[in-house]
Parts: C-alpha cells; sequence; structure tokens
C-alpha cells in the first residue's frame, strides 16, 4: 500500500475531509522507511496477576459466610458472587463444591459455631456480680405467624458494662412464670446463675 493510500485511509477513519488534492506520483514525495499509521496510539495495560489458593469447598470459609452475614445478602446472591470471582479467576466451577444449597448450609454451621464460641467465651469470663434485665414483645415471622419472644439480657462489670444478650427464646404464652422460667433456663446453660445479684424488669 501506497503513502498516499495509507493517508487517505486513515483520514477515512477518523472523519477527516478525504478531498485533500495529494500528488499522484509516490516518488514527488518523500518516503520514510519508519512511517507507520498507528490508530489505536493508546496501548492496552497488561494485566497484573495475583495467584490465590481456594479450598475445593469455598463455601465452608469461615471469613466468606461472616461477611455475607453481615452484608445481609441471600443464598443466591453470595452463591453467585463467589462463582463470578471464580470464574474470573480462571477456574472452573467443576472443581469447587459450590451451589445454593452447599452455602445454605455453609452459613448455618458458620452462625452455629460462632455462637457456641461467644458461649464458652462468656463461660470463661463471666461478670463477678451482674443484673438481669428480660423484656417480652409479640412479634410476627415470616409467615404471618405471632409468637412471643423474651429478649434476656446480663450487665454486669467489668467485662459487660453495656450489657450481654444472653438469648431471645420463643415463649408459649406472656405469663410472668413462664418467662421467668425461660431467663432461669438460659442462666443455667450459660453457667451465671449465681453471678446474678439484681433484677431489672
Amino acid at each position: 500500500m501506497s503513502r498516499i493510500e495509507m493517508v487517505k485511509g486513515a483520514a477515512s477513519l477518523s472523519g477527516l475531509d478525504t478531498d485533500v488534492q495529494l500528488p499522484e506520483d509516490d516518488d514527488s514525495m518523500e518516503i520514510d522507511p519508519d512511517f507507520e499509521v498507528n490508530l489505536l496510539d493508546e496501548k492496552q495495560p497488561e494485566r497484573e496477576l495475583v495467584c490465590l489458593n481456594l479450598p475445593k469447598k469455598v463455601m465452608q470459609c469461615d471469613e466468606i459466610t461472616s461477611a455475607v452475614d453481615r452484608l445481609k445478602l441471600s443464598d443466591n446472591q453470595t452463591t453467585m458472587i463467589v462463582s463470578a470471582v471464580i470464574k474470573a479467576a480462571g477456574g472452573s466451577l467443576d472443581d469447587f463444591d459450590i451451589s445454593r444449597s452447599t452455602t445454605r448450609r455453609s452459613r448455618m454451621c458458620n452462625r452455629q459455631k460462632l455462637a457456641e464460641d461467644v458461649i464458652n467465651t462468656f463461660r470463661q469470663n463471666p461478670p463477678l456480680f451482674g443484673a438481669l434485665h428480660w423484656d417480652g414483645k409479640l412479634l410476627k415471622d415470616m409467615l404471618g405467624d405471632s409468637y412471643e419472644r423474651l429478649a434476656v439480657l446480663l450487665s454486669g462489670e467489668p467485662e459487660y458494662k453495656e450489657g450481654k444478650l444472653l438469648g431471645v427464646p420463643t415463649l408459649v404464652n406472656s405469663k410472668g412464670k413462664t418467662q421467668a422460667d425461660a431467663t432461669y433456663d438460659l442462666l443455667e446453660v450459660l453457667g451465671n446463675v449465681r453471678q446474678s445479684c439484681g433484677i431489672s424488669i
């Protein structure tokens, strides 16, 4: 391709006027052997890659399940995001145990494990003296059924100055005896019956 043809082609691609009169004789123009028409001056940056090692049962990672619980993502959203990350890294989903049901089971197991860790920590470091607080409320679940729920909290210096939520059990009714029995059962589970020396209703 001659230089005139290359210039005309570049002008047509860039939207310039192609009716410019150029000499027909290529020999009358000085030919630069290094002349090159580069329509794409910007170079595409090279992708920087980082190698990561993911477990086959990736949804059992505590970091993932805890993060999506904090963000209040659904099981489908969690599965979709993790799958997209694996695909973006060039991996194959067939190499991982990942599905919506697997995500659901992993999140439930992680929540149970976190609850057990909190209970064990509370047992090992209970308040020296504590005040017990509780309050009941009628709440509806996702199906519209109403249940009486009781929030039980234990506060005490110096570890739990702001209070520690012991649990929110479901009650069959809102009677005082029913609330007292449920509160006592929570204290027995946590082993803090003797540390509770005050009551606040």
